[in-house]
């Protein structure tokens, strides 16, 4: 039995996510759809600024392959833009990363948790999953 099992749609309008820790009860998770590359500087000034404590997924951002990015309300903040024209694969890769990441500080998941992910891609991009699934492995360990 996973320790986190989600459901995942990461939408151009919203991203919405199903989500229940040790099986419990299914909760809602909502994040505005944007993500940014932003420099690490930033960020960390942005945190270092913050007045009041925000939600893990207002604020969220995550380093990969080197680069920071921000998912989220917080590009918003950086001046981001949803950049349709471009695949899902790309952005639902920081955007996983981050829900897993904003779930797991907000539910006190330990390092190592096992987790069970079903996301929701457009049927143009469905045959991206393999290289998805590969990616989110790799990164999230």
């Amino acid at each position: 039995m996973p320790d986190l099992t989600i459901a995942f749609d990461p939408g151009a309008s919203l991203s919405r996510v199903f989500f229940a820790v040790n099986s419990g009860k299914p909760e809602l998770l909502l994040m505005e759809p944007y993500t940014t590359l932003i420099p690490q500087q930033s960020l960390l000034a942005y945190e270092s600024n913050a007045i009041g404590i925000s939600s893990p997924e207002d604020v969220a951002w995550i380093e990969y392959k080197e680069q920071c990015w921000g998912v989220g309300f917080i590009c918003q903040k950086f001046y981001a833009d949803l950049k349709l024209e471009k695949p899902k694969l790309e952005p639902a890769i920081y955007k996983t990363l981050a829900i897993v990441g904003a779930i797991a500080q907000k539910k006190s998941l330990a390092n190592g948790a096992t987790i069970r992910l079903g996301i929701l891609f457009p049927y143009g991009e469905y045959s991206d999953r393999t290289l998805f699934s590969q990616s989110i492995t790799v990164s999230a360990q």
